[in-house]
């Protein structure tokens, strides 16, 4: 039995649920990549964004930027995970133009075992 799921705005027609790990990786992704008023019903949400830092020149003071806001973004909207901030890496990558994303998570639920979400943070091209 799951502990956690969530429908999948990935891929729904693959699969409409997707189930522990796959449903919290799916909301972080959605908490990176959402734009402050966004959300219609919450413009709030999320509380910090990208979208500014996102513009700077990509070097390791902008990186420590990013995050931070990452952090923090996933510390206040996902309870459902402990970043491990000895893992957990931003790193810049200015010839590609964005930043490399190394996310350490403990799930709760799940004891002590780690889970990692690689991925690339890039300026929004609208």
């Amino acid at each position: 039995m799951p502990l956690y799921s969530d429908l999948n705005t990935y891929n729904p027609t693959d699969k409409p649920l997707l189930l522990d790990v796959d449903s919290i990786f799916q909301s972080i992704d959605a908490l990176i990549n959402s734009r402050q008023y966004e959300i219609l019903f919450d413009p709030e949400f999320p509380s910090e964004s990208l979208d500014e830092v996102l513009f700077e020149i990509i070097d390791d003071v902008t990186a420590v930027s990013v995050y931070r806001i990452v952090t923090s973004m996933i510390e206040r909207h996902e309870p459902r995970v402990t970043i491990n901030y000895a893992d957990t890496t931003i790193t810049a990558d200015p010839d590609n133009n964005q930043f490399i994303l190394r996310l350490v998570v403990t799930i709760k639920g799940y004891g002590n075992q780690k889970f990692e979400m690689n991925g690339n943070i890039t300026r929004p091209t609208e």
